[in-house]
Order: C-alpha cells, then structure tokens, then sequence
C-alpha cells in the first residue's frame, strides 16, 4: 500500500521472495505471510503513484505487477543504487 500513516503495519521481504506484513493493531503484534511472492531480489521497492518499482543488486530498475518484474530500461542501468520517495511541501505564512 506504501507509506500511509494511518497505517500500523510494514512489509518486509524475505530472501527467497516471500513478502510479510508485520504490525500493531489493538496492542497485538502480528506477523503474516503475504499472499504475493517475488519473482526476484530487490534492495529497494517504492510505490510512487500507484505503480511499484524495485531496484536490484546489479543497478537495475523493475517494475512489479503482482510479484512480477519487467524490466524499466534507462541509460542507467546497471549504476542505480537506490530510490527513494520525492514529496514536495508548501508553507504559508
């Protein structure tokens, strides 16, 4: 769902793809095995948009559509090293 602060859950990957929803809710924890499964590594996922990119060891960008990866070609692939959320704010004095 990417970052909302309603929200009192985090997602996390596993090494062989499996993603898992931790959270708090009511002062209970949870853990559970999300019904998504990876198709690859990644180093980073963001979601910007409603679309969800992932970068890879190698400097790769991808884009993911239910655990699928399609590759997002760039002049820099292979160099990317992370991604990260752009947000902008207006002050109003």
């Amino acid at each position: 769902d990417g970052y909302a602060r309603d929200k009192y859950t985090v997602l996390f990957t596993a090494e062989n793809g499996e993603v898992l929803e931790a959270g708090c809710v009511n002062k209970q924890a949870s853990l559970k095995l999300s019904s998504v499964k990876l198709d690859q590594k990644y180093t980073r996922i963001q979601k910007a948009g409603g679309q969800v990119f992932g970068i890879t060891a190698d400097g790769k960008l991808y884009k993911i559509e239910a655990g699928r990866s399609t590759p997002v070609v760039t002049a820099l692939d292979g160099s990317i090293v992370d991604i990260v959320p752009q947000q902008s704010f207006e002050f109003f004095e």
